[in-house]
């Protein structure tokens, strides 16, 4: 068999192995970005989500009805941010408990129940400091935020 003949036969082989070889990159790098696009997506929600849990306890801060009167107590796994409101009897509690930022609304002598609560959204940790007597830290899941207490007043 002639050089040339075994050349030929070799060209259909080598188009095909080509082909697959073409065929394989394409695949792996469409699935390595499917891969990097999900990863992405999922942080981008994650971030979104805790932005949205953050700027709710600011948002309820900055709408105490009794920004004088907030104060913080112990709860089942740490700190309560209790917001009383105007009649003095009533608060809204805001604190973590088995993974969940929850919210509460009872009378502002008792202690948290987390029964009675609403799950706000999940969360590992939840921790206020004041820095100012209208000035709070907030910080949820290591994300941090100022919000200032009570609404702001030309008085």
């Amino acid at each position: 068999m002639s050089r040339k003949k075994r050349l030929e036969n070799l060209t259909p082989i080598c188009q095909l192995v080509t082909y697959a070889l073409l065929t394989a990159a394409v695949l792996f790098m469409l699935f390595a970005g499917i891969r990097l696009f999900r990863r992405v997506t999922d942080s981008r929600e994650e971030q979104e989500h805790l932005r949205a849990t953050v700027s709710y306890v600011q948002n309820e801060l900055y709408m105490c009805e009794e920004p004088s009167k907030v104060f913080l107590s112990q709860g089942p796994e740490g700190d309560v941010l209790v917001l009383p409101l105007s009649d003095g009897k009533y608060a809204l509690k805001i604190y973590l408990y088995e993974g969940y930022l929850r919210e509460e609304l009872s009378a502002v002598s008792d202690d948290a129940d987390p029964s009675l609560a609403e799950k706000i959204t999940e969360a590992s940790s939840f921790d206020v400091k004041f820095s100012s007597p209208t000035l709070v830290k907030v910080s949820i899941d290591g994300r941090e935020a100022w919000a200032h207490l009570g609404r702001w007043s030309d008085e």
